[in-house]
């Protein structure tokens, strides 16, 4: 079978032996970390490589990675002139005729004795992709006939995933040689480029990113310039550094930000350009709010809540606070003390401080009047005692004297609104009526002001049978 693919190969084969010798010409090749992919060793023969005769393996990759080697057995015969080995794809299991690749040969790299030698070849790397025909080319333009390079070549076909063709670069037609293979291998990096490195394939060897840029996804084929406003001053890396506050950068791939001019600062991160400076005198406005019942002598006798508010409208991004937590105080507490700091590039401003105490546990009063009876009922006035007792009160009054029945004489001596607890009280009743009850109520207060109350009461029985 014929295929006309080889057509201007020779033109071109031709351009690319200056180039790719001043690339790649290695007489001892530097190879990668690599892994076989494909590979087929002849044994019984070898083909001719001249100026008219161009010899092609076709394979399937297996592997996707870099491939940066193939391994091949050649001889050559007097001078036979330098020796060309491409990489090409193949599509439909055809050479194309473009080289992916390619790498000139010394001489020097086997002997002049005919004798098939085995030659690695380091290539540039090139994406290799699973699944994918290529072939491995190798010409001698510069080759006459009888000073020809020789390919060790089976005449049994025996790799499966491709075969041989020959070109004949007079006519530029490829030949299928279906019952033949060449000894090669190809060898293939699988391994992608991790985050903050690249390579021209995604896959090793890799490339660290430079300062300045950045490389954020595995398998990365480039790296990316740092945007505007930011910078990074490491390699490998795989972010960029917003500028910090006071400093802006106002180029791409910075590694360093530039520091605002006249000591001026910046209103965030990121700044893109010197007019993002300004100039802040103002420090932060720190404001403290209280929210609840507030008794006497500075107690509060509900929950409090106390929040703060700090304010830098200039430099927001330049604020820092010490302090400044908001509280929920649902318990009674002493006096505590509460503080916010602020600073930014306008200044430091603070401690602003805040002092809560929290009572909202009224006291307690209990009060018994002696004598509790008063009797005979001889209209005459008895005194009578009030025992009070309170806890977490500081002090007690005598809220009201009230009677059942009767006037006000019948109650004389008692002084309210103040902490008495002694007075008299008429042994009075009416004979037709009920008994007579004297009612005396006491209130205690604590510091905070809370309050709790208590009542006691006299009887003047109507008989000492039913009071």
């Amino acid at each position: 079978m014929r295929h006309r693919v080889l057509g201007n190969r020779v033109r071109r084969l031709s351009a690319a032996l200056a180039v790719a010798a001043s690339a790649a010409i290695m007489a001892t090749p530097v190879l990668a970390a690599s892994t076989l992919d494909q590979s087929y060793t002849a044994t019984n023969t070898s083909d001719f490589i001249n100026d008219r005769l161009v010899l092609a393996q076709v394979y399937t990759a297996g592997l996707t990675g870099s491939l940066n080697r193939v391994d091949i057995a050649v001889g050559r015969v007097d001078g036979a002139g330098q020796l060309t080995v491409s990489i090409e794809a193949a599509p439909g299991g055809v050479p194309s005729g473009t080289a992916i690749v390619s790498v000139t040969l010394p001489l020097s790299v086997v002997p002049p004795d005919g004798a098939a030698h085995a030659v690695s070849v380091a290539l540039p790397p090139s994406l290799s992709t699973a699944g994918t025909q290529y072939a491995v080319v190798l010409a001698a333009p510069a080759a006459e006939e009888d000073t020809a390079w020789l390919w060790k070549t089976d005449t049994t076909s025996g790799y499966g995933p491709g075969t041989a063709y020959q070109g004949n670069t007079v006519t530029g037609i490829w030949t299928l040689q279906s019952s033949r293979d060449r000894t090669f291998a190809t060898y293939v990096d699988p391994t992608p480029c991790e985050p903050g490195f690249y390579s021209s394939t995604g896959y090793g060897p890799c490339t660290a990113a430079d300062p300045g840029h950045f490389v954020k996804d595995q398998g990365s084929v480039a790296q990316s310039d740092c945007p505007l406003g930011t910078f990074q001053p490491n390699s490998a890396s795989i972010t960029c550094v917003a500028a910090p506050v006071g400093t802006y950068v106002d180029t791409t791939g910075a590694v360093a930000p530039i520091a605002c001019p006249d000591g001026g600062t910046t209103a965030g991160t990121g700044s893109t350009s010197a007019g993002d400076c300004i100039s802040d005198t103002t420090p932060p406005a720190i404001t403290p709010t209280v929210t609840g019942t507030l008794g006497l002598n500075g107690w509060y006798t509900s929950n409090v809540t106390l929040t703060w508010s700090v304010v830098e409208p200039e430099t927001p991004d330049t604020l820092m606070t010490t302090g400044c937590a908001n509280q929920a105080i649902t318990a009674d507490q002493d006096a505590t003390t509460y503080s916010c700091s602020a600073s930014s590039a306008g200044g430091a401003a603070g401690p602003v401080t805040v002092t809560i105490k929290r009572d909202a546990t009224p006291p307690t009063i209990a009060c018994s009047a002696s004598p509790g009876v008063l009797w005979p009922p001889n209209n005459r006035l008895v005194p009578v005692t009030v025992a009070v007792a309170t806890a977490g009160a500081t002090a007690f009054t005598l809220l009201s004297v009230t009677a059942s029945a009767g006037v006000a004489g019948d109650m004389q001596g008692w002084n309210t609104g103040t902490p008495d607890t002694a007075g008299l009280l008429r042994a009075t009743r009416s004979g037709s009526g009920g008994a007579r009850i004297y009612t005396l109520m006491y209130r205690a207060t604590d510091e905070a002001g809370n309050t709790a109350g208590c009542a006691t009461t006299v009887i003047v029985p109507h008989d000492m049978g039913v009071r």
